[in-house]
């Protein structure tokens, strides 16, 4: 049974990714054989096949000269953005926090509260912080590889 990982690290969906990462991608005379040049593709074949499927499964379609990743192929990466948006949302609340608990003079203290409110809100700055690195990790692990921008350049040129 293959996990979600290697699922996501296999040449069509790396391929997949990177259109939709693109945006699009120009439909020229070559793209095809830079693309599996680009990926790794053993074989001509290899790609044809996963070329294919992505087209006759709705996740890419041509239009007006450019290859272009559907809605249906967003959806696939969805919980990726979900989790870059988390990461993104808990840094934001945390220093937040940290600058309230910095800026203010408020030293409100209610009786039925035995901690500080400043030391409960730097808790759960550091507990956001924390969220944020772990969610950086897993987008950063589960994110399908796609080439860096130097090979691109090589590769497209």
């Amino acid at each position: 049974m293959t996990g979600v990982f290697e699922l996501l690290q296999m040449h069509k969906y790396r391929l997949l990714y990177f259109i939709w990462f693109r945006g699009k991608v120009k439909d020229e005379p070559g793209l095809k054989a830079k693309l599996a040049r680009l990926f790794g593709y053993k074989s001509d074949g290899h790609f044809y096949v996963d070329w294919d499927f992505l087209f006759e499964n709705g996740f890419l379609v041509s239009e007006g000269g450019y290859i272009v990743a559907t809605d249906k192929a967003q959806k696939q990466f969805s919980f990726l953005t979900l989790i870059k948006i988390m990461q993104w949302l808990s840094l934001v609340i945390a220093v937040a926090l940290i600058l309230f608990i910095t800026a203010s003079d408020l030293h409100w203290n209610p009786p039925l509260l035995v901690l500080d409110s400043n030391l409960v809100i730097a808790v759960s700055a550091g507990f956001l912080i924390a969220t944020a690195y772990v969610s950086h990790r897993v987008y950063n692990n589960f994110v399908p590889a796609i080439p860096s921008k130097e090979e691109l350049r090589d590769s497209m040129a």
